[in-house]
C-alpha cells in the first residue's frame, strides 16, 4: 500500500472520487458491493445517510465492524443476498465485478447487477 500526500493510496482507492462524485443528490441508501474493510463505505457514508457495505470475506468484514462508524455491514453473496427490489439509491463497487460468478446474477439481482456493470464501464 502506498502513501501519497499523506493519505494511503491504491489502484482501488483511486477510484473513490470519481464514485462519490456520481452519487445522486438526495440519494438515501448505498449499497457497497464487495466492501472489504469498508473505506468506500465510510466516504459514502458522508454523502449518503445509510449506507450497507457487505463482502463474501470474513475478515475483511470483521475489520471493517472494528470502525466506529455506522454502517451496516453485511458478511455475505450480493449475488444471492435478498435484498429488497430497489432498497438502494446507489450501488457501488471497486474491482469486484472481476470475482463474481455471473451465472447468479440471472436471478433476483439480475437488474442491479446490470445496473452495477453499467456504471463501472
Amino acid at each position: 500500500m502506498a502513501v501519497k500526500n499523506g493519505r494511503r493510496w491504491n489502484h482501488n482507492i483511486h477510484y473513490h472520487p470519481r464514485i462519490l462524485r456520481a452519487v445522486p443528490e438526495g440519494a438515501l441508501r448505498a449499497l457497497d458491493v464487495g466492501c472489504g474493510e469498508g473505506m468506500l463505505a465510510r466516504e459514502l457514508r458522508q454523502a449518503v445517510p445509510h449506507v450497507t457495505g457487505i463482502d463474501l470475506d470474513a475478515p475483511s468484514i470483521d475489520q471493517a465492524r472494528e470502525y466506529p462508524d455506522d454502517v451496516d455491514y453485511i458478511l455475505g453473496d450480493f449475488l444471492t443476498r435478498p435484498f429488497e427490489p430497489a432498497s438502494f439509491d446507489v450501488i457501488a463497487s471497486v474491482a469486484t465485478l472481476h470475482h463474481m460468478d455471473a451465472a447468479p446474477g440471472q436471478g433476483p439481482t439480475a437488474g442491479a447487477s446490470r445496473a452495477m456493470f453499467a456504471a463501472t464501464t
